[in-house]
C-alpha cells in the first residue's frame, strides 16, 4: 500500500513537493516560515489505479497531470480549511483559466525582490530573514504554481493567502501557522 492509499485524500487537497537545489536552498535560508516544500498543486480526481490526477502550474502554464509524476519525490499533503463546497468546487473553478500561461515574469519579481530586500538588510547591517508580504504582488493572468492553487480558492470566497501576499513556498506554511491549510498526517497502523 503506498503512503497516498494510508492517507484520507479528497479533491481539491494540496500536494507539496520537496525543494531541491539553489531553490530549496533559498526557500530554507532566505525566507520566512521555514519550509522546505517547493512546488504545489491540486488533487484532481482519484484514478481506478489509485492515482491522482492533478492540476498544477508548470513551465507551460496550468496543467493536468498524475501524481505519480512525483512518485520519486518527498510530497506532503494539505486540507484547505474551508466549507466543503468550496472545496468541492475548485479543481472546476481552476480549469477556467487552464489555457493562461506560466508567470516567468512574477519569478523575475521574486528574485529581484530578494535581492532588494536582502540590500536593505546588507545596509541595516544585519540579515534577517524575508517574508512574503515584504516583497510586492498583485494578481495577473498568469501562474506560478502556488497562484494556481489560490486563485481558485480565492474566487470561491476562500483565500489561501491574502490577495497582496506574494505567492511563496513561505507564504504556503505562513497559512498553515495561521490554520487556513493542515497537514494531512498519515493514519498510524492499526
Amino acid at each position: 500500500m503506498t503512503e497516498e492509499q494510508m492517507l484520507d485524500l479528497l479533491p481539491g487537497d494540496i500536494f507539496a513537493t520537496e525543494g531541491k537545489g539553489i531553490v530549496g536552498w533559498v526557500c530554507r535560508r532566505v525566507f520566512t516560515p521555514d519550509t522546505d516544500r517547493f512546488h504545489h498543486g491540486l488533487l484532481w480526481q482519484k484514478t481506478a489505479d489509485n492515482d491522482w490526477i492533478t492540476l498544477e502550474s508548470i513551465g507551460r502554464g496550468i496543467t493536468v497531470s498524475r501524481l505519480s509524476e512525483y512518485k520519486d519525490r518527498d510530497i506532503k499533503f494539505y486540507r484547505v480549511n474551508c466549507p466543503d463546497d468550496i472545496r468541492d468546487k475548485v479543481c472546476q473553478e481552476l480549469t477556467k483559466w487552464g489555457r493562461y500561461s506560466y508567470d516567468y515574469r512574477l519569478i523575475i519579481k521574486i528574485g529581484f525582490g530578494i535581492l532588494r530586500a536582502l540590500l536593505r538588510n546588507l545596509f541595516k547591517g544585519k540579515f534577517s530573514k524575508i517574508t512574503a508580504d515584504n516583497l510586492p504582488y498583485s494578481k495577473d493572468a498568469h501562474f506560478i504554481c502556488i497562484e494556481a492553487v489560490d486563485l481558485p480558492y480565492y474566487h470561491l470566497g476562500f483565500a489561501i493567502i491574502p490577495p497582496t501576499r506574494m505567492p511563496l513556498p513561505s507564504a504556503v506554511k505562513q497559512a498553515e501557522s495561521e490554520d487556513k491549510i493542515t497537514e494531512i498526517k498519515r493514519e498510524a497502523p492499526d
